[in-house]
């Protein structure tokens, strides 16, 4: 099974690297704009479709049965309301990014047929709080947006979005603390390595048919 991570810098990305790569059938290659000596790993400095025309020279030969795309930024201030630059940031990074770099990927033709491109969420599309609504909104628009892709696409390729609950880090504390009334407590994140055995399950399945599917924390409707 050839593997893509795309954003492979971020925490989670990181440690389902690991864990995929005690998989001798899985050979996985990595994309993020940080600077990476693993093997297999491609450097991005934006998310243009000229850049990945840059890549796909590089990888040319090879076409993935899976893709895991991570993108997402965040901004917890009711202040986001009035600033429409931030606006439209937090809507290109969470919404627009993520299927332009699908698009990308099916144009190319570097995706095998019936491949399964996973879409990385949150339960922000859930959490419709003071100074998270555009967040909230651009990750149901992703969620909607793949529930459309599957059934136009359902003969060729399969997708999937993961709705991440809340990993202890830095950003999930700073959620705690504006939202301190939807978590009972400070020990309610969901375990990292739960989550990456959700990961690996979902990646090396063939007949998962579900959309969305929610790995959550511990959090009040």
């Amino acid at each position: 099974m050839n593997l893509l991570i795309v954003g492979s810098s971020s925490e989670i990305a990181s440690e389902l690297e690991k864990v995929l790569k005690k998989h001798k059938k899985i050979k996985i290659w990595t994309v993020s704009r940080k600077k990476n000596l693993k093997k297999n790993h491609l450097i991005i400095r934006a998310y243009t479709e000229s850049n990945f025309y840059k890549l796909a020279k590089k990888i040319n030969k090879i076409k993935f049965d899976r893709v895991v795309i991570f993108n997402g930024y965040q901004e917890f201030s009711i202040l986001t309301y009035f600033n429409n630059k931030l606006f439209n940031k937090i809507i290109k990074i969470n919404f627009i990014i993520p299927l332009k770099i699908w698009s990308f990927l099916f144009k190319s033709d570097l995706l095998k047929k019936n491949s399964s491109t996973i879409f990385v969420s949150s339960i922000a599309s859930e959490l419709n709080e003071v100074g998270n609504a555009y967040y909230s909104l651009a990750k149901t628009l992703l969620n909607r947006s793949i529930r459309i892709l599957n059934e136009e696409q359902k003969k060729k390729h399969r997708f999937n979005v993961i709705s991440l609950g809340i990993v202890k880090n830095k950003m999930s504390e700073n959620m705690i603390h504006n939202f301190p009334g939807k978590f009972k407590n400070k020990n309610s994140f969901i375990d990292i390595n739960k989550m990456i055995n959700g990961f690996k399950k979902i990646i090396l399945s063939d007949t998962i048919k579900n959309s969305i599917i929610n790995i959550h924390g511990n959090y009040k409707k």
